[in-house]
């Protein structure tokens, strides 16, 4: 007798001797399913994950040639007329602020500590 010619039951009877192979294509185990599911949701799990890390933004003091001073949101390009004021903390240099805040209290510091000016342009 052909299998061809077989129900898919009447495969399942006939060749339940070999084990495994006797599974139809369309029916899967169990643990077949369940490792379909586990894997989809560590999927969705790491897509939910890099879609929430917040992106870096830097922020800077940058100082110009005339002497004045401002926070600098754009720091990959540095400023033309210019360069960043470094400031010590500890033992290291730093010249980027991972927020405004950090920024804008380097800024007045740097103004306290008469390195800068900063105000107005009549001011200078």
């Amino acid at each position: 007798m052909n299998l061809r010619e077989l129900r898919p039951d009447e495969i399942l009877v006939e060749l339940s001797n070999l084990g495994p192979i006797a599974i139809p294509d369309r029916v899967l185990p169990i643990y077949e399913v369940a490792m379909k599911r586990l894997v989809l949701a560590f999927g969705l799990v790491a897509l939910a994950f890099s879609a929430a890390t917040p992106a870096r933004a830097d922020f800077a003091v940058a100082k110009f040639d005339n002497g004045y001073c401002r926070v600098w949101t754009d720091t990959t390009p540095g400023p033309a007329d210019g360069r960043f004021l470094s400031f010590k903390h500890r033992d290291h240099r730093h010249t980027h602020f991972r927020t405004w805040d950090g920024a804008d209290k380097a800024l007045h510091l740097a103004v306290a500590q008469r390195r800068c000016a900063h105000g107005p342009w009549w001011w200078l």
